[in-house]
């Protein structure tokens, strides 16, 4: 927590906004989706909520579903 609040108070003397950015990667379909937001939105500051719900309702959406043919499905660590 000693992080955020470091970050924060570099964020307000600069006369910025804290910020947040997010990867999520599905290695088997090779897609990545890409969110941000500000930290000052997060509910729990230790955490970036990823739900399904919590991505929809608050999270700004940079990339959405990607296709990267770089992306190995063999990274996956999903096993079936």
């Amino acid at each position: 927590m000693a992080q955020v609040r470091e970050a924060e108070e570099m964020a307000r003397s600069q006369n910025a906004i804290s910020t947040w950015i997010a990867v999520t990667i599905d290695a088997r379909r090779q897609c990545r989706d890409v969110r941000f937001g500000r930290i000052d939105e997060l509910p729990n500051k230790r955490v970036i909520p990823m739900s399904l719900k919590a991505r929809r309702d608050r999270r700004r959406i940079i990339v959405e579903n990607k296709f990267d043919p770089r992306i190995k499905p063999e990274w996956s660590n999903v096993r079936h």
